[in-house]
């Protein structure tokens, strides 16, 4: 008889390693989004603040143009005028500006702090206050209780109510 003890039986844990899968994404390389002009501009006025130069675009008054009105372009007559040696130079003269034919003062609204002249100008009624523009090129420079002073390149002229036609009285 076989008298050697044995030791009980440890049980032994195998472990088999478990297999892992790493996933990888393509590298994709960045696609750089073409950029707007709106975007391209603010970049741009970034740019300038952080450097402190300012760029203003320049001031233009607002304009109380009739948008349906036809757009005139002022005329230029050219004569020659002869030198006393003889030669021929074409010299601009311009002509005195007048006010358009039929050009009236309809009425004048007076109120406690304003005045408001109504003007029939070219078969249009204009319904302006003191310093408008109106038909594009005649600035209202003076408002008076029975009389409107219009500007046109410097040149001042007056429209009293009632009276059909323009006077040039300065």
């Amino acid at each position: 008889p076989n008298s050697s003890v044995k030791s009980p039986a440890t049980p032994t844990i195998v472990t088999k390693p478990t297999p892992t899968t790493v996933i990888t994404k393509p590298e994709v390389e960045p696609v750089e989004k073409k950029k707007t002009e709106f975007e391209i501009e603010m970049e741009e006025r970034a740019q300038g603040y952080k450097n402190r130069i300012f760029v203003y675009e320049p001031y233009e008054p607002p304009s109380n143009r009739n948008p349906f009105q036809k757009v005139r372009t002022p005329t230029v007559l050219e004569e020659p005028i002869e030198k006393e040696a003889g030669e021929e130079e074409k010299v601009l003269r311009f002509p005195k500006p007048e006010l358009p034919p039929g050009t009236k003062l309809s009425g004048i609204i007076d109120s406690k702090d304003k005045k408001i002249a109504i003007i029939e100008m070219s078969g249009e009624t204009y319904i302006a206050n003191l310093y408008d523009i109106i038909a594009e090129r005649y600035i209202i420079k003076e408002i008076k209780n029975d009389e409107v002073i219009i500007d046109f390149n410097g040149y001042l002229f007056s429209l009293k109510i009632g009276g059909e036609d323009s006077s040039d009285g300065f």
